[in-house]
């Protein structure tokens, strides 16, 4: 059997009590991460020693619970074109329930045409009614969704003169100076 000299076993202590020391620190760093991951963070107040009732409701409000954020015009403007096409989708859906007849009119959610026609209900993201028109009309330069009956889109998001069978939807949206721009989908 072979034996180890002190040199040796100190060599080996060395390497022992780093290997120790390397791993006591790994588990610390483990443990602090872990908390820092579960840990909820908090706002900090505007100031400490603030007597004043302005700055006492300022680091109060601070602290409150904020809503949901404000729709983008972007997301709007997305909204508004979903729309348009749920409103296309409940026109196809009409005219398959209905023998082939267009809508007539649109009141509390639904577009409805004669008596005895089924009515199509649309859920809309944006708009909360539907203008319906028949054949020429002019472009939309408001926040609105028009349901144009025998037209076909036309130049600059209006419509013109199309079959019966044919139909338009206009609607617009919202540059970045607060003004429309017309769109127009058609079949």
């Amino acid at each position: 059997m072979k034996t180890f000299g002190k040199d040796s076993q100190r060599g080996i202590a060395h390497v022992v009590l780093v290997v120790m020391l390397v791993a006591v620190i790994l588990v610390a760093l483990i443990a602090f991460f872990a908390v820092a991951k579960h840990k909820k963070p908090t706002t900090q107040a505007t100031s400490n020693t603030t007597t004043n009732s302005k700055s006492n409701t300022a680091q109060s409000q601070s602290s409150a619970p904020s809503g949901p954020k404000p729709l983008t015009r972007e997301q709007i403007n997305v909204q508004r074109k979903n729309d348009s096409s749920k409103l296309r989708v409940a026109v196809a859906e009409f005219e398959a329930n209905n023998e082939g007849s267009l809508p007539l009119s649109w009141r509390d959610g639904s577009l409805y045409g004669s008596q005895d026609d089924t009515p199509s209900a649309v859920k809309f993201e944006h708009y909360t009614g539907v203008i319906v028109a028949d054949s020429d009309e002019l472009p939309l330069y408001a926040d609105g969704i028009k349901l144009v009956l025998a037209a076909e889109c036309g130049a600059g998001g209006g419509t013109i003169e199309g079959s019966s069978r044919q139909t338009a939807v206009q609607f617009a949206t919202e540059n970045v100076d607060g003004s429309f721009a017309p769109q127009c989908v058609s079949d």
